[in-house]
């Protein structure tokens, strides 16, 4: 009977026997699979020599040990078939066989996640570490340990670990789990041989965890136990060299391996600078996930490079020692490598801002800042010596902080200045110039410097004898340079640029306090001046402000073409009746409170306002951490000490990556009181 007539009678299996001896094999394995006879059909993809259909038929027909040894043949076959096995795997659910062949196919993003979402959390570090994604790697493992997986799984983990935290300089955290990672798999080894069961970290690993625990401990301070560790292994492999030297050549494996990673930790995105003393980097951090700035500085080789060298170890010890928002922060210090990780700051230096004269309003709210950092600086003994516009720095929200202490003189060592000069000697006091003790009011000097140049566009002294100026010549008033100053920058300059220390401010909060009582905007009898200055240098306004973009509420998004950033717009009329609600936000305005740069008052009689332009969004409705809370209670508390609200705290917040901030663009005051606008804000911290 042929192959058609058993078919419309019913007769499957006899169909597919027929069509089999007549050597019709495709046509046998489809007629067996359609009576579920999987067995049969996998013998015919056999004689067809079909691995992947042998491989799909012996999964179908639950004959798993069978399909194991195919499937192990897969690894040696030709890409197409591993491909169509891969996907035999994958429709199957087998993820973990899946990604096997998706990893030996070179496919390594696929096969990271066949091994998610096949549980294998170590094959999913493993490929994440070898991609470059170290943070997530080490994430991952993390969360493994967490979990309490049994011994032989934790040592791979550990040991993996260990090698990651170590890449990243957290040399205790590598040694704990690098001895973990050995312990267990020294006490196993035995019993597990006994079983067949292979060991937890194979000769090879054992060894690199046992060779980079030596390492570990030695940069710890440690040496002696390193040394301990590494006795045996030079006992039983002759060609190990002494412990310096094993760490020499380790190290330089190490560079080596993470050639593309400063440290093996910071991989590099661009030069931000460079000088006589090192390089500084923009890096992506891997271990915080965060962009950093990366000072090299480069091994001492003479006389200079070492007094440079230990520049560089003194900021690394006085910078890490302070925390505070207005100084810039340490990421991770690694003085072994000649490497100091810093917060990146997006917004430059007060430096690249000095094309033009700045605003008076732009110039006291960097200098509160500024003066801000000094204090905590000076709380803690530290004088920075070298503070200038080039030391100034801005994050992306406009927030200033002081930077390079690599010159910061600690008064409690008693010394004076007798190394010759260190700083810049436009900015220097006079007595640092002269090698005098030095106090705290040596950086209000060279505040006094920054701030004349930032107001007028050039420096008191003009040089080329700029001793001979700081010593006896008396600085120009701001205002016979730049005539719509109001006259207290006048006082305030020539206090902080008095040449005998004592007659300088007090204190920085006596100069704080100097600096938040100049008004915002000039006089009434100089607001000619500033007409005029608006039809001229400024005319036609539209000139310096090109509009990109329209807001809500009336507002527009700006490009400030004089200082090259953008800005937000707003025109309000000559009577406008929160004009001096503005004033006082802008004379009290903190770092996460969008700032007021200029209040122009235009020929028309109407204002012109132009606000800080600020990154982030409006989450809606808005809902705070606690500490994110606190930053915002602390941003308004000099607002609210002088009796100010910012009345629409909960649909002005953004959140943007350094942290929460309000805005002040578009806002109006509103009769809600203090009080009333700190239970607001606390209404708005996630539960």
């Amino acid at each position: 009977m042929d192959i058609e007539t058993l078919i419309a009678l019913g007769k499957y299996a006899e169909a597919a026997n027929e069509a089999r001896r007549l050597g019709d094999l495709g046509r046998a394995q489809q007629l067996y699979e359609r009576i579920w006879d999987f067995r049969s059909a996998a013998d015919v993809a056999r004689e067809r020599g079909d691995r992947p259909d042998l491989l799909r038929l012996l999964i179908d027909a639950k004959d798993y040990a069978e399909a194991g040894r195919v499937g192990e043949s897969m690894h040696a076959a030709a890409p197409p078939e591993q491909e169509r096995a891969a996907e035999v795997y994958e429709r199957r659910r087998m993820f973990a066989e899946a990604a096997a062949l998706r990893e030996r196919l070179g496919q390594l993003e696929r096969a990271r996640d066949l091994y998610k979402k096949g549980q294998l959390p170590l094959d999913v570090a493993r490929l994440d570490e070898a991609a470059g994604r170290v943070r997530d790697a080490g994430i991952t493992l993390e969360r493994f340990l967490a979990d309490g997986p049994d011994a032989s799984e934790a040592a791979r983990a550990q040991f993996a670990l260990g090698r990651i935290l170590a890449g990243f300089g957290r040399h205790e955290e590598s040694v704990r789990n690098l001895q973990k990672a050995i312990g267990a798999a020294e006490s196993l080894s035995a019993v597990l041989d006994a079983a067949s069961i292979p060991p937890p970290l194979d000769a090879s690993s054992l060894s690199r965890a046992r060779r980079l625990l030596i390492v570990e401990l030695a940069a710890l301070g440690y040496r002696e136990a390193a040394r301990a560790l590494l006795d045996p292994l030079r006992a039983a492999d002759s060609r190990l060299p002494p412990l310096d030297a094993f760490l020499a050549a380790e190290q330089r494996s190490f560079a080596a391996d993470s050639a593309e990673r400063l440290g093996g930790r910071y991989r590099v995105n661009r030069l931000l600078g460079s000088g006589g003393m090192g390089r500084v980097y923009l890096a992506r951090d891997e271990f915080s996930g965060r962009d950093v700035a990366v000072k090299v500085v480069a091994a001492p080789v003479d006389t200079r490079s070492g007094d440079g060298y230990r520049r560089f170890l003194r900021e690394a010890e006085i910078v890490s020692s302070l925390h505070h928002p207005n100084i810039v922060a340490v990421v991770a210090a690694h003085e072994e490598l000649g490497l100091l990780a810093m917060e990146f700051m997006a917004g430059g230096t007060l430096a690249d801002r000095l094309n033009a004269p700045q605003s008076p309003t732009a110039v006291r709210a960097w200098a509160l800042d500024a003066v801000s950092g000094l204090e905590a600086a000076h709380a803690h003994g530290v004088i920075h010596r070298d503070l200038k516009p080039a030391n100034i720095f801005f994050s992306a929200s406009g927030e200033a902080k002081l930077g390079d202490f690599g010159v910061a003189h600690l008064v409690d060592l008693g010394a004076t200045q007798t190394a010759g000069f260190i700083g810049t000697l436009a900015y220097m006091a006079p007595e640092q110039i002269s090698g005098a003790p030095l106090t705290f009011a040596a950086d209000v000097y060279a505040l006094g410097v920054t701030l004349f140049q930032a107001l007028t566009g050039r420096l008191p002294f003009r040089g080329p004898d700029f001793v001979g100026q700081h010593l006896g010549e008396a600085a120009p008033a701001p205002s016979s340079i730049r005539p719509e100053l109001h006259p207290a920058w006048d006082a305030l300059v020539a206090r902080t640029l008095e040449k005998a220390p004592a007659d300088r401010f007090a204190s920085l909060d006596e100069l704080r306090r100097g600096l938040v009582a100049i008004p915002v905007e000039p006089p009434a009898a100089r607001a000619a001046v500033v007409a005029v200055e608006a039809t001229t240098e400024e005319a036609p306004a539209a000139e310096r402000y090109v509009i990109t973009a329209e807001l809500e509420g009336g507002l527009v998004q700006a490009t400030d073409t004089r200082l090259g950033r953008e800005v937000v717009i707003e025109l309000l009329p000559a009577d406008a009746p929160h004009l001096a609600w503005l004033r006082a936000l802008a004379k009290w305005a903190g770092a996460r409170l969008q700032r007021v740069l200029r209040l122009e008052r235009l020929t028309d009689g109407s204002v012109r306002v132009v606000y800080e332009a600020l990154a982030g969004k409006t989450p809606r409705p808005p809902r705070l951490s606690v500490a994110e809370h606190a930053l915002l209670v602390r941003a308004l508390a000099p607002l609210h000490a002088a009796g100010v609200a910012h009345g629409s705290v909960a649909t002005s917040i953004v959140l943007e990556d350094h942290g929460p901030a309000l805005l002040t663009a578009g806002r109006r005051p509103s009769p809600t009181s203090i009080e009333d606008e700190l239970s607001a804000l606390g209404e708005l911290v996630a539960r």
